[in-house]
């Protein structure tokens, strides 16, 4: 997961959307669906967004996020939280 999301070879609609896989590069809030907006700026999402952000900052980590950033660390806790997040809001990167 982390290697896709940081080289933006995924499957979210900004990505999809570059190989002309589908209509738009949006997701259903109509921003760019790209990794960062998924994780953090979501409005389908806004309690598991918010309680990400709450979490993310429990384990030493402060906004603004940044998931490259995110992903670069070597603390399992952090990396296990974004997986946990993708997999409760099914979505598939």
């Amino acid at each position: 997961m982390d290697c896709r999301l940081r080289f933006h070879h995924n499957h979210l609609n900004g990505h999809l959307y570059r190989l002309k896989m589908v209509e738009s590069p949006n997701c259903e809030c109509g921003v760019e669906e790209g990794a960062n907006h998924v994780f953090f700026g979501g409005e389908m999402r806004e309690a598991q967004t918010t309680e990400l952000h709450l979490d993310l900052m429990n384990l030493g980590q402060r906004p603004p996020f940044n998931i490259c950033g995110l992903l670069a660390t070597e603390d399992t806790r952090i990396l296990r939280r974004l997986y946990k997040f993708l997999k409760v809001n099914g979505i598939r990167v």
